[in-house]
């Protein structure tokens, strides 16, 4: 019996040794920084300042513009009327005789899914181009 108390002694000297070691081992150190607050503030500061006027400029401008009249056209049994205006633009070279496929279709194309561009234009007496009149849009 002796025996038992003496290792049951022992057993309870060796971990209470282990939890002093485990527990009291380091110490930790906490501190504390301070920490800059940024505050961003939007400030608007109104100025009003008169400036006086010391010289007026009056220019001018003199075009010279050339009236047109208006021009009567027949287009396929159909009497159109154009109306001159500035800044226009009209194509007087040829028309296009070639038309190259787009890149982006050109695989649809070789596929089936697409018919060739040639297929796809419209016949030549199908279009009708209408000059502008005015502006462009709405």
């Amino acid at each position: 019996m002796r025996k038992v108390v003496l290792m049951t002694a022992l057993a309870s000297l060796m971990v209470v040794s282990l939890l002093a070691v485990a527990c009291g081992g380091t110490t930790e150190v906490v501190k504390e920084v301070p920490v800059e607050k940024v505050v961003e503030k939007e400030v608007i500061k109104e100025v009003v300042k008169e400036v006086p006027v010391e010289k007026e400029v009056i220019k001018e401008v003199v075009k010279e513009v050339v009236v047109e009249k208006e021009t009567v056209v027949e287009v396929e049994g159909q009497t159109v009327v154009v109306l001159p205006f500035q800044d226009s633009f009209k194509y007087m070279g040829q028309a296009p005789t070639k038309f190259d496929e787009a890149p982006m279709l050109a695989a649809r194309v070789a596929s089936g899914d697409l018919p060739p561009v040639e297929d796809r234009l419209p016949v030549a007496s199908d279009v009708l181009v209408v000059p502008v009149v005015e502006t462009i849009g709405e």
